[in-house]
């Protein structure tokens, strides 16, 4: 929907395409980096947001297997994001509170993994936001947000889910019955296997491994601030660390290689948590910011590996998720 007005132009469909995840991906870190810098009012804080963003190897991999709609609903949850962080807990007005809805219409329509990530993070942030809120204008925020998230969720089983009713029905039903493998039909993956993906290609390839662990870090050091204390953003970065290391650990009860891309969907969270260590040790002294060189040289290291071995020995890199 978001393409078809540009084949007016005449261009190819696949030249619209790869110049379109190509604008998709730069304007993701764009738009990390004016959140992060204005929300902290500290520039610093937005550069390393953005160039954790940047470097990481995960965007290169989608945009290498044409990753169309995990492309742009990246970009349609980092507006989503911008917005619900930037505006807290004020949504009036049609023009902001109806870009909120039609972002999370986007997100849900794009990829199926984001509408299940998305919604089990909306449906533990609105109790969370409620139960927090110091005055009505944050409850009016919160119902804002609930409204929103609920209408775009309708209009996506209305009008797109429901052609795929049965489908859905069927597969709940199997799962319930014989198991993700036997509606799959594949093989139980041992945990050993999961343990090993979940390090090598994911936490260290997908993201260089050093961010994913100062998220951690900086989602406490973030909760602990007062600047940031009362705000959206440590219970979203939180909700969305923790239903990614939900969707992370599933697999090994499980045993299935079914994924929600919920390392993928955590990328927002990652970028911007790290960003507060990052900044912190950049201000430590030379030493210190030595170490930020270090982590981030083997952050891009792993990017130019996945490149190298696309281009020169057509090695495809590992499948995001």
């Amino acid at each position: 929907m978001v393409l078809a007005p540009l084949i007016l132009t005449g261009a190819p469909l696949g030249v619209l395409f790869e110049v379109s995840a190509a604008l998709f991906e730069c304007a993701g870190v764009l738009l990390l980096y004016m959140t992060v810098a204005r929300l902290a009012q500290d520039a610093h804080l937005g550069f390393f947001a953005a160039l954790t963003c940047a470097l990481a190897a995960v965007g290169h991999m989608n945009t290498w297997y044409s990753f169309q709609t995990q492309l742009s609903t990246q970009l349609y949850t980092t507006l989503l994001l911008s917005l619900l962080v930037l505006r807290w807990p004020t949504y009036r007005g049609w023009a902001i509170w109806g870009s909120i809805t039609v972002l999370f219409a986007l997100v849900f329509l794009g990829h199926i993994g984001s509408l299940i990530n998305t919604a089990c993070v909306g449906l533990m942030i609105i109790p969370l936001l409620w139960w927090r809120a110091r005055n009505a204008e944050e409850r009016r925020g919160t119902l804002q947000i609930l409204g929103a998230g609920a209408i775009a969720a309708a209009f996506a089983g209305v009008f797109y889910y429901t052609a795929f009713w049965d489908l859905v029905t069927t597969q709940i039903s199997g799962v319930a019955t014989v198991g993700l493998n036997g509606v799959t039909g594949r093989d139980p993956v041992p945990r050993s296997v999961i343990l090993s993906v979940i390090w090598n290609e994911g936490l260290t390839v997908h993201y260089g491994m050093f961010p994913v662990i100062l998220a951690l870090v900086g989602a406490v050091m973030m909760s602990q601030s007062p600047r940031y204390r009362h705000t959206i953003l440590p219970p979203l970065i939180w909700l969305i660390l923790g239903i990614a290391l939900g969707q992370g650990l599933l697999p090994l009860i499980t045993h299935s290689s079914i994924t929600t891309r919920w390392l993928t969907f955590a990328g927002w969270a990652i970028c911007v948590a790290s960003a507060f260590v990052f900044t912190a040790l950049w201000r430590r002294g030379q030493a210190a910011r030595v170490v930020v060189i270090a982590m981030y040289a083997f952050i891009a290291w792993q990017t130019a590996v996945v490149w190298a071995d696309a281009l020169f020995l057509r090695l495809p890199p590992p499948e995001p998720f």
